[in-house]
């Protein structure tokens, strides 16, 4: 079965946080991750008590192809002037964050002055 995460289940999550050899070295994954109001977060759990803890977010997935005879310029200063807008518009609706993957490393550390960061990503389409 699983249910919703409460203040009760706070403390054994950061103390199995602790234990993970992976999660406990990432000073980004912390219990806070789990009570975000952006997101839901659940227990699951069997007859002997919570197996996991799962957070879910309502987030927005990028895919783009850019023309290939628009000057990189033209680019950046599309980025510039609509990610701002676009990114306020979706946290207006109620998304959390943009996600995207790219092979394009000049991409990817240019779009970092907006905020996006490196992860590894697995996608299901549902």
């Amino acid at each position: 079965m699983y249910r919703k995460l409460t203040d009760a289940d706070v403390d054994l999550l950061k103390e199995e946080i602790t234990k993970d050899p992976v999660h406990s070295k990432d000073p980004t994954f912390n219990a806070g991750i789990f009570v975000d109001p952006d997101g839901q977060s659940i227990v699951f759990e069997d007859n002997e008590g919570p197996v996991m803890f799962v957070n879910m977010r309502r987030e927005i997935r990028l895919t783009i192809q850019f023309r290939e005879s628009v000057s990189k310029e033209r680019l950046r200063e599309c980025f510039k002037k609509y990610i701002p807008i676009f990114a306020a518009a979706s946290k207006k609706a109620g998304f959390s964050a943009f996600t995207y993957t790219t092979e394009n490393k000049a991409l990817a550390w240019f779009l970092r002055s907006f905020g996006f960061r490196k992860e590894e990503t697995q996608r299901k389409v549902l």
